[in-house]
């Protein structure tokens, strides 16, 4: 497991190439500490963990990881359901403006 900054790894999830909407995430403040703690899962790109904080309002901080290579039943389990609110989509945003055209 290789310990990273949490912005090296969100790139890494951007840049997976699976379905965007496969994405199932859980966060929450850390009950004992400054911060939140996220899981990030996709079934073909795996289970990512990120532990942020706000350094001061203009600046986040955190390290993360990859904590398994697939995501699997009982892992699943502890995530939110396809048919649960407020799932989300893992896009990239476009690099410039004649990709935003297409």
């Amino acid at each position: 497991m290789r310990i990273r900054e949490w912005q090296d790894v969100l790139e890494d999830v951007t840049e997976r190439p699976v379905d965007p909407e496969g994405w199932r995430a859980v966060a929450g403040d850390r009950a004992g500490g400054v911060g939140e703690d996220m899981y990030l899962a996709h079934p073909r790109a795996g289970v990512f963990f990120l532990k942020t904080y706000a350094k001061n309002p203009f600046e986040v901080r955190g390290v993360g990881t990859q904590v398994a290579r697939n995501l699997d039943d009982e892992i699943g389990s502890f995530l939110p359901r396809e048919d649960a609110g407020g799932r989300f989509a893992v896009r990239s945003p476009p690099e410039d403006e004649e990709q935003v055209e297409t």
